[in-house]
């Protein structure tokens, strides 16, 4: 079975030079979405764990002076960029939750780079190798048209390798589209756990804060 999908595999590499742009846009997307993924996967684990030591700081009520230390380690993650905005602007907006707000906007951008990639590979991987395979259709009826027969002989090697680039296609979108719904997910589950803990930032050492700088 592996023998006859590789030599079927082979002589669709082998076929005209617009299923060879077909196979190698598709290969292409495959390499993009699989870097997507691992560059993602180790991110949100740099992030998740940068969030939880800011998190365990304040479930432990923690001076507000070791927390705004710890911050400048961490400006990256949410809640960093969040005390950023609040030590800039926190004394100076009558509705902390604005702040709250950028801060969610600012963060969700940074966490959603490059998602839109895997959408779009998703979404338009199936139809390049749609495209492929009416390609690989069309020749193998050209082919019976050249030759006056319709035997088996004829039209199955075209048609198999038309059909390969559908399931190429499918091979390419079907990961990248998990891959996306995975990782929206996680952007969900971190900007939630983000703004909880913002509120609760903001309830603990909010007066405290104010009462430092008016000082």
């Amino acid at each position: 079975m592996k023998t006859l999908i590789f030599s079927i595999f082979i002589q669709t590499l082998k076929s005209d030079i617009v299923v060879q742009i077909v196979v190698l846009s598709l290969a292409v997307m495959s390499i993009i979405s699989w870097a997507v993924f691992f560059y993602k996967l180790f991110y949100f684990k740099i992030i998740n764990s940068r969030e939880q030591k800011l998190y365990a700081m304040v479930d432990n009520k923690s001076s507000l002076k070791s927390i705004i230390q710890k911050r400048r380690f961490i400006r990256s993650s949410p809640f960093g960029l969040f005390l950023d905005l609040y030590m800039d602007f926190g004394t100076h907006t009558e509705d902390r939750r604005s702040i709250i707000e950028s801060s969610e906007l600012m963060a969700y951008n940074e966490l959603s780079r490059w998602l839109s990639s895997l959408a779009t590979i998703g979404n338009v991987a199936p139809f390049v190798g749609l495209f492929g395979t009416v390609w690989g259709i069309m020749k193998a009826f050209h082919m019976i048209g050249l030759r006056g027969s319709a035997s088996l002989a004829v039209v199955a090697p075209g048609i198999s390798e038309a059909l390969v680039n559908t399931a190429l296609g499918l091979f390419v979108a079907i990961p990248a589209v998990i891959f996306y719904n995975y990782f929206t997910g996680k952007v969900e589950a971190i900007i939630n756990n983000f703004k909880a803990y913002a509120l609760l930032f903001i309830e603990v050492y909010g007066e405290e804060y104010e009462k430092k700088t008016t000082v």
